[in-house]
């Protein structure tokens, strides 16, 4: 159970609830600032962690609250975010060689830019995606989504 959804029940029963909705919003920038550190050392997998963690205390905060204007804002720009880095994350393995791990993130760039509606970098994704994934029908199926016009006849790989 999340911190922030705990109830106390202190001798004497004079406090029954906290809210730990403010804490929880810290810890969820905390835990963004920590990816961003992570990233500039180089430590993708770990950073990814860290935004992951971020991104579902804001998503449970959200839900909780969806009249709260200030944690709908910290999800959109999660969800703006997010896909940036994933995107940049894919760069360096394509530079790297390392094809396998860029595809992946490259397909985790383009569900997220898809849900944010970044539909021009969503695009871009999706170019590359074409040209380098031999599977990219079936990732667009397991999205849900319609392949944008020019995809509809793609040779299989």
């Amino acid at each position: 159970m999340p911190i922030w959804e705990i109830k106390l029940q202190p001798l004497g029963g004079m406090l029954e609830q906290v809210d730990f909705t403010q804490w929880a919003q810290k810890i969820a920038a905390f835990e963004d600032a920590l990816g961003d550190v992570l990233i500039v050392t180089g430590s993708l997998a770990e950073a990814e962690k860290h935004y992951r963690e971020s991104l579902e205390i804001r998503r449970r905060l959200a839900v909780k609250d969806p009249s709260n204007a200030g944690w709908q804002r910290d999800l959109m720009y999660f969800y703006i975010k997010l896909p940036i880095y994933y995107s940049e994350f894919s760069l360096i393995k394509q530079r790297s060689g390392d094809l396998e791990d860029a595809i992946l993130l490259s397909r985790k760039a383009c569900k997220f830019f898809f849900i944010s509606e970044q539909y021009e970098r969503y695009q871009d994704e999706l170019n590359w995606l074409n040209k380098n994934d031999a599977n990219i029908k079936e990732f667009l199926n397991e999205l849900g989504i319609n392949p944008p016009v020019g995809y509809e006849d793609l040779p299989d790989m």
